[in-house]
Protein backbone atom coordinates (compact mmCIF):
# COMPACT_ATOMS: atom_id res chain seq x y z
CA UNK A 1 0.00 0.00 0.00
CA UNK A 2 3.36 2.53 -0.48
CA UNK A 3 1.80 5.79 -0.94
CA UNK A 4 -1.54 5.41 0.83
CA UNK A 5 -2.63 5.84 4.50
CA UNK A 6 -2.93 2.46 6.44
CA UNK A 7 -6.66 0.23 6.35
CA UNK A 8 -8.40 2.03 9.55
CA UNK A 9 -9.40 -1.28 11.00
CA UNK A 10 -12.88 -1.95 13.58
CA UNK A 11 -12.06 -5.23 15.56
CA UNK A 12 -16.15 -6.80 16.95
CA UNK A 13 -14.92 -8.43 20.11
CA UNK A 14 -12.67 -6.78 23.08
CA UNK A 15 -11.43 -10.21 24.23
CA UNK A 16 -8.42 -12.21 24.63
CA UNK A 17 -9.35 -13.29 20.81
CA UNK A 18 -9.44 -10.09 20.15
CA UNK A 19 -6.11 -9.05 21.91
CA UNK A 20 -4.55 -12.19 19.72
CA UNK A 21 -6.38 -10.61 16.92
CA UNK A 22 -4.66 -6.81 17.37
CA UNK A 23 -1.05 -8.40 18.19
CA UNK A 24 -1.06 -9.52 14.69
CA UNK A 25 -2.72 -6.64 12.70
CA UNK A 26 0.39 -4.46 14.48
CA UNK A 27 3.07 -6.81 12.70
CA UNK A 28 1.37 -4.96 9.57
CA UNK A 29 0.91 -1.04 10.67
CA UNK A 30 2.31 0.09 7.73
CA UNK A 31 -0.69 -1.94 5.66
CA UNK A 32 -3.45 -1.62 8.59
CA UNK A 33 -4.29 -0.05 11.61
CA UNK A 34 -6.74 -0.68 14.77
CA UNK A 35 -8.77 2.23 14.83
CA UNK A 36 -10.77 0.82 17.59
CA UNK A 37 -12.41 -2.48 19.28
CA UNK A 38 -16.49 -2.93 19.05
CA UNK A 39 -17.89 -4.92 21.72
CA UNK A 40 -21.56 -5.65 22.65
CA UNK A 41 -20.69 -5.30 26.04
CA UNK A 42 -21.67 -2.17 27.69
CA UNK A 43 -19.19 -2.47 30.51
CA UNK A 44 -16.84 -2.39 28.08
CA UNK A 45 -17.49 0.95 26.05
CA UNK A 46 -15.46 4.19 26.79
CA UNK A 47 -12.68 1.99 27.73
CA UNK A 48 -9.05 0.76 26.75
CA UNK A 49 -7.32 -2.03 25.57
CA UNK A 50 -3.93 -2.19 24.60
CA UNK A 51 -4.09 1.69 23.73
CA UNK A 52 -7.24 0.49 21.52
CA UNK A 53 -10.52 2.36 22.51
CA UNK A 54 -13.95 0.30 23.04
CA UNK A 55 -17.04 1.48 21.15
CA UNK A 56 -20.28 0.64 20.97
CA UNK A 57 -21.48 -0.97 17.68
CA UNK A 58 -23.71 1.65 16.26
CA UNK A 59 -24.13 2.10 12.81
CA UNK A 60 -21.98 5.45 12.15
CA UNK A 61 -19.26 3.94 14.56
CA UNK A 62 -19.24 0.63 12.50
CA UNK A 63 -19.52 2.90 8.99
CA UNK A 64 -16.33 4.98 10.18
CA UNK A 65 -13.65 2.16 9.45
CA UNK A 66 -12.89 0.43 6.38
CA UNK A 67 -12.90 -3.04 7.66
CA UNK A 68 -14.42 -4.30 10.37
CA UNK A 69 -12.61 -7.86 11.34
CA UNK A 70 -14.37 -10.15 13.77
CA UNK A 71 -12.15 -11.44 16.16
CA UNK A 72 -15.22 -12.82 18.48
CA UNK A 73 -16.27 -15.94 19.91
CA UNK A 74 -19.96 -14.70 18.77
CA UNK A 75 -19.33 -14.82 15.14
CA UNK A 76 -22.80 -16.30 14.78
CA UNK A 77 -24.49 -13.84 16.39
CA UNK A 78 -22.06 -10.64 15.08
CA UNK A 79 -22.82 -11.24 11.30
CA UNK A 80 -26.82 -11.27 12.40
CA UNK A 81 -25.94 -8.25 14.17
CA UNK A 82 -24.29 -6.58 11.55
CA UNK A 83 -26.97 -7.44 8.97
CA UNK A 84 -29.74 -6.37 10.68
CA UNK A 85 -27.98 -2.85 11.01
CA UNK A 86 -27.49 -2.95 6.98
CA UNK A 87 -23.85 -2.26 7.68
CA UNK A 88 -22.19 -1.90 4.37
CA UNK A 89 -18.39 -1.51 5.89
CA UNK A 90 -16.00 -4.34 4.50
CA UNK A 91 -16.71 -7.62 6.57
CA UNK A 92 -12.79 -9.84 7.12
CA UNK A 93 -12.79 -13.16 9.37
CA UNK A 94 -8.65 -13.67 8.72
CA UNK A 95 -6.01 -11.27 9.04
CA UNK A 96 -5.74 -11.94 4.99
CA UNK A 97 -8.38 -10.53 4.35
CA UNK A 98 -8.41 -7.53 6.44
CA UNK A 99 -5.42 -6.56 4.22
CA UNK A 100 -7.00 -7.53 1.00
CA UNK A 101 -4.60 -10.64 0.63
CA UNK A 102 -5.30 -14.04 -0.79
CA UNK A 103 -5.49 -16.22 1.91
CA UNK A 104 -3.00 -19.05 1.61
CA UNK A 105 -4.72 -21.68 -0.84
CA UNK A 106 -7.00 -19.54 -2.32
CA UNK A 107 -8.24 -19.64 -5.60
CA UNK A 108 -6.46 -16.72 -7.45
CA UNK A 109 -9.41 -14.69 -9.30
CA UNK A 110 -11.98 -16.03 -7.17
CA UNK A 111 -13.32 -13.63 -4.84
CA UNK A 112 -14.54 -14.76 -1.32
CA UNK A 113 -18.49 -12.60 -1.23
CA UNK A 114 -19.45 -11.16 1.55
CA UNK A 115 -22.87 -12.92 1.58
CA UNK A 116 -23.24 -16.36 -0.28
CA UNK A 117 -25.72 -16.39 -3.12
CA UNK A 118 -28.52 -17.70 -0.87
CA UNK A 119 -28.11 -14.62 1.38
CA UNK A 120 -26.94 -16.35 3.97
CA UNK A 121 -23.45 -15.45 6.08
CA UNK A 122 -20.08 -17.46 5.61
CA UNK A 123 -19.97 -20.12 8.67
CA UNK A 124 -17.12 -18.93 11.49
CA UNK A 125 -16.13 -21.76 13.70
CA UNK A 126 -14.21 -20.53 16.77
CA UNK A 127 -12.02 -23.93 18.08
CA UNK A 128 -10.32 -24.01 21.49
CA UNK A 129 -6.75 -25.52 21.18
CA UNK A 130 -4.42 -25.31 23.68
CA UNK A 131 -4.57 -22.12 25.98
CA UNK A 132 -5.69 -19.98 23.22
CA UNK A 133 -8.45 -19.26 20.30
CA UNK A 134 -7.60 -19.74 16.93
CA UNK A 135 -10.18 -18.51 14.14
CA UNK A 136 -10.97 -20.77 11.62
CA UNK A 137 -12.68 -19.55 8.09
CA UNK A 138 -14.57 -22.74 7.48
CA UNK A 139 -17.06 -21.36 4.33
Amino acid sequence: MAGSAPLQVGLFGASSLGRSCLEQLRAHSAEATAACFFDNDSRKWNSVVEGVPIHEPSPAALGAVDVIWLTTAYADEVQAQLKALAVTTRIAFTLPEVLGKPAPGAVPGLSTPTFRTDGSWPRVNVVLADEGWILERCG
